[in-house]
């Protein structure tokens, strides 16, 4: 069976291939000398040929089964504390994932200040 090169991403040794059934396959290599060759849906690799998706997300699906977070863990971190205020109270760690103003913003009126991201120096007291 002849496989046609459709796509190629060289940084990240992925090639998208379509067989003579019509049927696509991504190949990458974890570059130590293992090549991985999976089919994908016709509508994932089709993503990724208009240009919706990545091929380097297409063969993250083909190895995890679903597509890449669209949020980095740090955003989804401050989507659950913007909906869970009181772990943002009292903990300075949490208060770090957040600029001065977003806290002023976010916490009761009164709320104590512990640290954001845009401390610089070692003063991070402040009150709301």
């Amino acid at each position: 069976m002849l496989n046609t090169i459709i796509m190629v991403d060289k940084k990240n040794y992925i090639t998208l291939l379509k067989n003579d059934n019509g049927q696509y396959i991504v190949e990458w290599s974890d570059g130590a000398a293992h090549v991985y060759s999976e089919l994908v849906a016709t509508l994932d690799a089709n993503e990724v040929i208009s240009g919706k998706k990545e091929l380097v997300s297409l063969a993250f699906k083909a190895k995890n089964g679903a597509w890449p977070p669209k949020v980095t863990q740090k955003e989804a971190n401050r989507i659950f504390l913007r909906n869970n205020i009181a772990l943002l109270q009292n903990d300075a760690d949490n208060q770090r994932l957040f600029t001065r103003m977003e806290l002023d913003k976010i916490l009761p009126k009164g709320s104590e200040i512990l640290a954001s991201s845009d401390d610089i120096v070692g003063n991070t007291h402040g009150t709301h």
